[in-house]
């Protein structure tokens, strides 16, 4: 197998975890374990996010520039916006950290903190959502490299 055959469920299935987690209700006194499972998948992510960007994608990015080059405006694109999504990867971790501190205050009055989770929900949905577009910008322009029809040559 290549790296890209073995990341790419791996990143999907960390994906989805962290998904799962945001988006699991929040059950009244279970505000601890809902941050807890938050950490997990997200550091399940953050161990395979920028493994995943640079083999997979960034060796896709060599891929699309070499097969064709009037696609390097796109290329450049993609790989701001990877640099992008660590950024934002790295400011949602530093949230979820201060919501985590915040959490044994909260434990008798849950709705202190109910409008940071709502955020740090809203904002890591956002990134996966981000992610998920990335990598499927990655694969329609790899796609269009090698099959674009370019016209007929004189």
């Amino acid at each position: 197998m290549t790296v890209q055959q073995d990341l790419e469920p791996v990143i999907t299935e960390s994906l989805t975890k962290l998904e799962t987690a945001l988006l699991t209700p929040q059950v009244s006194g279970e505000l601890d374990g809902w941050v807890q499972s938050v950490r997990e998948a997200t550091s399940e992510l953050g161990s395979h996010l920028r493994e995943y960007l640079d083999d997979v994608l960034h060796a896709q990015y060599v891929q699309i520039a070499k097969v064709d080059n009037e696609l390097l405006t796109q290329v450049e694109q993609m790989i701001a916006e990877d640099k992008n999504l660590l950024c934002e990867f790295d400011g949602f971790v530093a949230e979820l950290d201060t919501l985590t501190t915040r959490v044994p205050s909260a434990e008798k009055d849950e709705l202190k903190v109910a409008d940071h989770r709502q955020h740090l929900e809203a904002r890591g949905t956002a990134l996966i959502l981000r992610i998920r577009k990335q990598r499927t910008a990655a694969a329609t322009w790899m796609s269009e490299a090698f099959y674009r029809d370019r016209g007929r040559g004189d």
